[in-house]
């Protein structure tokens, strides 16, 4: 048997002694990224079911599906140093932490390995991304976008309960389980995901995806869990008017709109939505973290508190649905020329790192971010980061989350395992309309 204490500290007691080949059948590839491919399996014995071997302990036969999601993750790219093992375990754990039978996050039921690969066994999701849904089933009122962003904030609401921070939270990760009419929308890959010791925890990695970035870690300072809440802020003006609050040429354009430009809500598209709306996106739209809402008290606006019993069944929004499909278009486009969700996780980190630093060097440096001094300059380990780098040396804030991230993970697997509280030119193979969206990113 080929184990990897990490991984197996990690899945805690998701984890299956028993090799891949012996418990599992590979059904049907779905896709295959930089270092793992995702595929469609099943039980291998019928009388050994997926239901008895892994899922919620309160799940009856029929809510566990027959068929689920693999992510083979490989193990040659974590000993080349291609990908983490310790980011692949952080992964699992985050999974274990924020599943649990919660309702609107993708499960993860079995860890499982080989002498190549580490396997995730995971639930099967096949109703599609969110916005590639919105376009297809046509209708969409004020209403719907009610619905749908209080799903997404009572996910992440979740996750910031077992003190969990997504940090890349955009509409490609959150898919619906099926193509029915009242299918849940289940937030999904938490590849980028840390962990906090408490909710004032700071974080000072740079990652996410642009258009969804935080104005507080394009300044390159300290930030916490706020940064969800302003990237579903993005995601629910686009759901409302069809296009992103700040767009750009470039990203060195991009991220200086994101950090000065006004959040403007004008045209026919926003004279459809209500005053009550507008205020809303507004508030998770704030630059300043410290008066941005929580998830929390998200959750308690009138906008989504009432929302589904205040608003009228409003017409169609004919506009943003128009203004959506062109912008889905470009998205999907962009994402297949950039092989986005081929990237393993370290050159995701790399990638926003990257940018950022960049398009700092091309502005003026005696920019100051409007919450100098203002921010708990802690990282994730606790310490002072307040002083200058020694030497003159810049950090490198990807190293620097990657050496923490180790030590926060093997440090919390020692005491962890206690029960919890109550897409792409780089793919060998995608899926397509007819096939499901599985519930993890091709990393």
């Amino acid at each position: 048997m080929h184990c990897s204490p990490l991984i197996k500290r990690a899945a805690g007691d998701k984890y299956h002694p028993e090799s891949f080949k012996q418990r599992w059948e590979i059904l049907k590839k779905l896709g295959e990224g930089g270092f793992s491919k995702v595929t469609i399996g099943k039980r291998k014995s019928e009388e050994d079911s997926v239901y008895s071997g892994f899922g919620p302990s309160n799940a009856s036969r029929d809510e566990v599906a027959s068929e689920v999601a693999i992510k083979c993750i490989s193990k040659e790219d974590m000993r080349n140093g291609s990908e983490s093992e310790e980011l692949v375990a952080r992964e699992i754990q985050t999974f274990v932490t924020v599943g649990n039978g919660y309702p609107y996050v993708a499960q993860l039921y079995e860890v499982c390995e080989d002498e190549k690969f580490v396997y995730l066994i995971m639930e099967l999701l096949s109703g599609g991304e969110l916005f590639d849904q919105i376009v297809q089933r046509g209708h969409f009122s004020e209403r719907d976008a009610s619905a749908i962003a209080s799903c997404m904030i009572s996910s992440v609401a979740h996750c910031h309960s077992k003190h969990v921070v997504h940090r890349d939270l955009k509409p490609e990760n959150f898919v619906f389980e099926s193509r029915a009419h009242d299918a849940k929308l289940k937030l999904i890959d938490f590849g980028l995901a840390a962990i906090m010791a408490s909710p004032a925890s700071t974080f000072r990695t740079i990652c996410g995806s642009p258009s969804y970035v935080a104005p507080e870690i394009l300044y390159q300072k300290p930030y916490t869990y706020k940064v969800d809440v302003w990237s579903l802020g993005v995601i629910i003006y686009i759901l409302l008017a069809g296009y992103a609050p700040f767009e750009a040429k470039d990203e060195k354009e991009l991220f200086r709109r994101i950090k000065h430009d006004p959040v403007r809500m004008e045209g026919k598209e926003w004279d459809a939505v209500s005053s009550d709306a507008k205020h809303f996106v507004a508030s998770l739209l704030e630059k300043d973290p410290r008066k941005r809402p929580s998830c929390e008290e998200c959750l308690e606006h009138p906008w989504i508190e009432k929302g589904q019993h205040i608003l009228e069944e409003q017409y169609h929004l004919e506009h943003t649905v128009k203004n959506l499909k062109q912008f889905n278009a470009r998205r999907n486009w962009h994402a297949a020329v950039a092989g986005v969700t081929a990237m393993n996780r370290m050159a995701r980190l790399a990638h926003l790192h990257h940018h950022v630093l960049r398009a700092v060097s091309e502005t003026d440096q005696s920019e100051a971010s409007p919450l100098e001094d203002k921010t708990n300059n802690e990282d994730e380990k606790g310490r002072d980061k307040s002083t200058s780098p020694q030497d003159g040396k810049v950090e490198d804030p990807v190293k620097e989350g990657l050496e923490t991230s180790k030590e926060t993970l093997t440090s919390s697997l020692k005491t962890k395992n206690e029960p919890a509280d109550n897409k792409n030119s780089n793919a060998k193979h995608m899926p397509s309309e007819k096939e499901p969206f599985c519930s993890c990113a091709i990393s």
